[in-house]
């Protein structure tokens, strides 16, 4: 699927997309920046490392649940 595909797809699946698309690169971004301010990984800061590796897995699951939303919506569109 392309961007012009997701222009092509109804309001709310587009809109579902692009806003998961947008919310995974926002927690990619504050994963790298938590990763840079943290510096290297000691006992004191090793929550900072969980947490930066759970903002790094979660984008996956949900661009996966977006996905299959977005697949749902449209089949449903193109049933009416």
């Amino acid at each position: 699927m392309t961007f012009l595909g997701i222009r092509d797809m109804s309001g709310l699946s587009g809109s579902i997309l692009l806003g998961t698309l947008r919310l995974s690169c926002s927690m990619l971004l504050c994963a790298f920046m938590i990763l840079i301010s943290a510096g290297a990984p000691t006992l004191r800061n090793w929550d900072l490392y969980l947490l930066v590796e759970a903002l790094i897995r979660a984008p996956a699951g949900l661009l996966l649940l977006a996905i299959i939303c977005v697949a749902v919506i449209e089949e449903r569109a193109r049933k009416k």
